[in-house]
């Protein structure tokens, strides 16, 4: 079951992610944690992949498994102007 509104999408540092649903997760100590699992493009080749954060939502992965790269940023594009 899908908690979120439908259309909804989270912009993070210019990266879209898009709620798929809610699942519990119990970690090593034994506490519940509600996970939220999302979807988005990969920064680096645009390919659709899965993603999971807590309800914190702080720092999820900007890129796929096949282009991902520990501990380095995903260097921001120049934003078109428009005249």
């Amino acid at each position: 079951m899908n908690p979120f509104p439908n259309g909804m999408v989270w912009i993070f540092q210019g990266q879209a992610y898009q709620p798929l649903g809610t699942r519990e997760y119990v970690g090593r100590s034994g506490e519940a944690v509600t996970l939220i699992d999302w979807t988005s493009d990969c920064a680096e080749c645009g390919n659709e992949f899965p993603v999971s954060t807590t309800l914190r939502f702080e720092y999820p992965n900007r890129r796929c498994d096949d282009c991902k790269k520990p501990r380095v940023r995903v260097r921001r594009r120049a934003s078109k102007v428009k005249p």
